[in-house]
């Protein structure tokens, strides 16, 4: 949701709030240092995950969309776990 739709739902400071924990949290999310973490890889989206976001092979095209919550990919099928590399399945 964007933060200027959420001016008109919230008090403005929760909005920008809400804006810059969100910018913060795809900050964190596209980088490359941050190793699998599969307890919080549950229910939250991680650099991990976000990485087959950005695959380019067809195995991972229109997955894992959550920005920050992984759950409703699990939800609606579009979840796709980051496989090791070299494992024969990845497509690489």
């Amino acid at each position: 949701v964007s933060t200027t739709l959420l001016a008109f739902l919230l008090p403005p400071e929760l909005a920008v709030l809400q804006g810059q924990i969100g910018l913060m949290y795809q900050f964190w999310i596209h980088t490359q240092l941050v190793p699998p973490l599969p307890t919080v890889e549950l229910v939250f989206n991680t650099a991990s995950l976000h990485r087959i976001h950005h695959a380019r092979n067809f195995r991972a095209l229109g997955k894992n969309y959550g920005s920050i919550l992984i759950v409703f990919d699990r939800l609606f099928g579009t979840f796709e776990p980051e496989r090791p590399p070299g494992d024969g399945a990845s497509g690489d």
